[in-house]
């Protein structure tokens, strides 16, 4: 089943609790090793799900208030992709018994695991969007078409939104300002006669009604770019959001061009971060922004030394597949002792 009608039985399912399309594919996932069923329950969180495996049962329990949650249509798409991955990895599994609690938020709210997030207690795995875009596949089938690093244009490239304005504990920042992605831009702004840099703001959210216009009196606005055109630029730059960029690190990597990734404030990480190498594979930049021009600077002076970590930074992503990552996750699921 595509993707995006995937997405809708999942919505679909949420809203009504109709079972019937969401049961057939997951046991199809599980190549019918598995009869699925789902409960919804007073869980006290309505962000997470578990799952129990019981030999060839499968029982997928929701809390009841799930299909109230605001953002339930995200919701909905991160369960039904992780649930794919997840049923498929416990169909490698030989233990008769299982229970796993999943996160389906941005970071972890429940112990147990998590698709971005930086304390121990939430094991890290595949986040929804890679497994439902099949390790961005899209993406990768443009990328491979690589464009000669020689004829990149020698600018810093970003494009963004206001994410990262409510912190891990629901409080707003007390000015769209002290957000980190518009500190970024504010930054890059006041310095672009250093080195060149188009580093701008491209999508308004999370920040109040009344601060828009504010922010884009600002000057570090600009509209939207294409991701195809990111591919055109020499240096790429990855900065957490809510918490990590999730596709975005992903996407530039991609683009073979050397990624300087912004050390995350809170340490948030994905599932592949283990991967990444200093210097062989990305770029890491402080979070005070203060080795940014420096770094730049050296890099146009050490063309080809930028040009291989860009290639390092393909291939890492080229190699993430669906299927490698299932394989990731059953011995992730395996090195938990009770799955949670």
């Amino acid at each position: 089943m595509e993707y995006e009608n995937l997405n809708t039985v999942a919505e679909e399912f949420f809203t009504t609790k109709n079972f019937d399309l969401c049961k057939s594919v997951l046991e199809e996932c599980s190549q019918h090793k598995f009869i699925v069923s789902f409960e919804f329950v007073s869980l006290g969180s309505n962000e997470i799900y578990i799952i129990k495996k019981h030999k060839k049962e499968v029982l997928f329990i929701f809390d009841i208030d799930l299909p109230l949650h605001p953002y339930r249509i995200v919701l909905a798409k991160h369960w039904i992709h992780s649930a794919k991955l997840t049923i498929k990895a416990l169909a490698h599994l030989s233990v008769d018994d299982a229970e796993c609690i999943i996160n389906l938020g941005d970071y972890g709210t429940e112990p147990g695991f998590a698709f971005s997030d930086h304390r121990i207690e939430f094991p890290l795995i595949p986040d929804p969007i890679f497994i439902m875009t099949n390790g961005y596949s899209e993406y990768k089938n443009f990328y491979a078409n690589q464009k000669e690093f020689e004829s990149k244009k020698d600018a810093l490239f970003w494009r963004g939104a206001t994410t990262g304005f409510t912190d891990l504990f629901g409080a707003d920042s007390k000015s769209w300002e002290t957000i980190a992605r518009v500190q970024l831009c504010k930054f890059c702004y006041e310095r672009k006669s250093e080195v060149e840099m188009d580093v701008y703001l491209s999508n308004l959210v999370q920040i109040p009604e009344d601060n828009k216009k504010e922010v884009i009196d600002s000057g570090l606005v600009k509209d939207s770019v294409d991701w195809k055109t990111f591919i055109d630029y020499k240096y790429q730059i990855d900065i957490d959001g809510n918490s990590n960029s999730w596709p975005g690190l992903f996407l530039k990597l991609l683009t073979s061009s050397p990624v300087l990734k912004i050390d995350s404030a809170l340490g948030f990480r994905q599932w592949y971060y283990d991967r990444l190498i200093p210097w062989h594979n990305y770029i890491p930049i402080k979070k005070d922004l203060s080795d940014l021009v420096p770094t730049v600077d050296w890099l146009n002076n050490h063309p080809m030394v930028a040009k291989e970590i860009g290639r390092n930074g393909y291939n890492l992503a080229a190699s993430m597949t669906n299927n490698s990552e299932l394989i990731f996750m059953i011995k992730t699921l395996s090195r938990c002792n009770k799955l949670s």
